[in-house]
């Protein structure tokens, strides 16, 4: 998703999440999210947190894909697979899961709608 602003409002936005001690992107999408009622994440305060995680696991599987992309067309090139393969998809198994049960955490703490 791309996001648009003026000068003016990139500005705004920019020192509004400096302020915050923010990434830029981390702070539009905790902007964005906030009409949400995160109930226990907000009284807890851990949407900072919850959003920069989610933002590094979301950073995580694009690098994994990537790197399956690349393996996928080295394997049809060589007709080989790398030695490491298996321990590359054990990282990737292991990321997908926490991924998994992280958004499962979040699932439940919002409320029904």
């Amino acid at each position: 998703m791309k996001v648009k602003f003026s000068d003016a409002e990139y500005a705004l936005v920019d020192q509004a999440a400096t302020e915050q001690r923010m990434r830029l992107a981390t702070y539009v999408a905790v902007q964005a999210l906030s009409e949400h009622r995160w109930t226990e994440i907000d009284d807890a305060g851990l949407r900072p947190a919850v959003v920069r995680e989610l933002m590094r696991a979301h950073r995580q599987v694009r690098g994994i894909a990537t790197n399956i992309n690349q393996i996928a067309a080295k394997a049809n090139t060589d007709h080989q697979l790398p030695p490491n393969l298996g321990e590359v998809l054990e990282l990737v198994r292991d990321t997908m899961i926490r991924l998994h049960l992280a958004t499962r955490q979040i699932s439940q703490s919002l409320p029904v709608r």
